[in-house]
């Protein structure tokens, strides 16, 4: 069945989260391919770029994606991390890598609001230098700022390892995952449907995806080199900064420290009970933020 359309002018109307909605398209770019969830909207604004990172895919923006469309008539697009969900990358996966067949497909998209969290921060914001890719504004979400002082939660410890990661990943049952997820991510599970936390699972460890989460877990560049890319990306470009932070994020909270000497006149919106997968459960607190900060102006 054709995926059904829904236009700009339906942002009153109930809109279902499910990907069987959603226009999809996986496009080829140097180095690899990206695919795309997508909900059309108006083309002369920017359209929000959703990125996500580990050990999840861009159906963790689902909710945020329902609740931006809500309140704005901007596209929005879910995009899989190159080398994750079904993107790929040609060869060795590290964050150079990823970010190279990222910055092939930004290219093409038109004008965009990048909202990074997670690893595709230190992936995607070192794409701020490239003056080929037009983006209006840039949100924070829980993201690596300084990766040379980031560390690791023990179980992602354990993915990197060389061949026991491999023999992890492959073991994740679906309980534990769900379960890991809620622990690490979620103040209020029951905003969120379990479906959701299935279909992540499906998509980040069966049908052998999970030799592709290893293979990103080991391509971490956990360097001087990444924090000095992250620097020169966001001071490069002169474009709107939002931060939206979850306070009890047990794995990245602290990456926050870093935001007032790398964008000082970036705001800060704090979510204080969220934990790391925000997007998940306070998807409306995120979406209300980005409507006070002006992000239509954008």
């Amino acid at each position: 069945m054709k995926p059904r359309r829904r236009e700009a002018h339906d942002a009153d109307e109930s809109f279902d989260a499910g990907a069987s909605l959603l226009e999809t398209s996986h496009r080829s770019v140097e180095g690899g391919s990206v695919f795309d969830r997508r909900i059309p909207g108006d083309p002369q604004r920017p359209s929000f770029v959703l990125l996500h990172g580990v050990p999840v895919t861009s159906a963790v923006y689902l909710p945020l994606a329902r609740e931006i469309r809500l309140r704005f008539v901007n596209s929005v697009i879910l995009a899989d991390l190159p080398g994750l969900g079904r993107s790929d990358v040609a060869g060795h996966v590290s964050w150079s890598s990823q970010r190279s067949v990222l910055g092939a497909w930004l290219r093409e998209q038109g004008r965009v609001i990048v909202v990074v969290h997670d690893i595709a921060g230190p992936i995607a914001l070192p794409l701020l230098a490239d003056e080929r890719i037009d983006v209006s504004g840039v949100v924070l979400l829980n993201t690596i700022l300084e990766p040379s002082s980031f560390r690791p939660l023990v179980t992602m410890q354990l993915l990197r390892v060389p061949g026991l990661g491999a023999v992890l990943a492959r073991a994740t049952p679906r309980w534990l995952y769900v379960r890991s997820v809620r622990a690490l991510g979620l103040s209020r599970p029951e905003r969120v449907e379990p479906c959701l936390l299935d279909e992540l699972y499906a998509e980040t460890f069966r049908g052998g995806r999970w030799r592709d989460l290893y293979r990103t877990m080991r391509g971490f560049e956990l360097d001087r080199a990444s924090d000095q890319a992250i620097g020169q990306g966001l001071f490069a470009r002169d474009a709107p900064c939002l931060a939206i932070w979850a306070a009890a994020d047990p794995a990245l909270g602290t990456q926050r420290q870093h935001l007032a000497r790398l964008a000082p006149g970036c705001p800060v919106h704090l979510l204080p009970a969220a934990r790391h997968f925000l997007m998940l459960d306070h998807a409306a607190e995120i979406a209300q933020s980005l409507l006070q900060a002006g992000v239509e102006r954008w």
